[in-house]
């Protein structure tokens, strides 16, 4: 099972798509498939990581206005751009 370690500190969602992406206290931004999450018959459904990782927390994220980036910002004072298209 792939589970979210620590604190989920922000959650965005692409309704258009069905994603949901997650941040926190792990440091990671991971990508979430919700459609093949509620309709797989695979348990569990394993999200995509992106490549680049904070320093410290992450607190917030967003997607831009064409769903191809995530957009992410930390404790560590950095904004990092993540493609989801790669």
């Amino acid at each position: 099972m792939f589970d979210i370690v620590n604190v989920a500190a922000s959650i965005s969602y692409l309704t258009a798509v069905y994603f949901i992406s997650t941040a926190g206290d792990d440091r990671r931004i991971l990508l979430w498939n919700m459609v093949k999450a509620l309709t797989s018959s695979e348990t569990p459904t394993v999200p995509v990581m992106m490549k680049a990782e904070h320093n410290s927390n992450v607190f917030c994220m967003a997607f831009d206005c064409n769903d191809q980036l995530i957009i992410s910002g930390g404790n560590d004072a950095c904004i990092i751009v993540h493609d989801m298209t790669r």
